[in-house]
C-alpha cells in the first residue's frame, strides 16, 4: 500500500516562511525525543481533536432534526442508534 499523501491549504493574514519536513523525518525526530516534534504531533492531535467535536455537535444537530421530521412521518418506533 502507498504512503498516505497529505496535503493542505492555507491563507495568511501575512508574510511567512513554511518549511517542509518529510514524513520519515518526523517520525525520527519524534523517535529521538525532539520536543518541538512532540509538541507538533500533540497540537495536531489537539486539533484533530477540536473538529472530531465540531462534527459531532454537527451530526447530532441533524439526527435530532430527521428524528423530528421523521416522527410525524412515522409511529417513532425505529430504534435510535448513537
Amino acid at each position: 500500500m502507498a504512503e498516505p499523501r497529505a496535503v493542505c491549504s492555507v491563507t495568511t493574514r501575512g508574510s511567512v516562511e513554511a518549511l517542509y519536513l518529510p514524513r520519515e523525518a518526523f517520525l525520527e525526530k519524534i523517535e529521538a525525543g525532539s520536543g518541538a516534534a512532540h509538541k507538533v504531533a500533540y497540537e495536531i492531535g489537539r486539533i484533530l481533536a477540536d473538529r472530531m467535536v465540531s462534527t459531532d455537535e454537527s451530526i447530532a444537530e441533524v439526527v435530532v432534526r430527521l428524528g423530528v421530521a421523521g416522527s410525524d412521518r412515522d409511529s417513532g418506533n425505529r430504534p435510535f442508534v448513537a
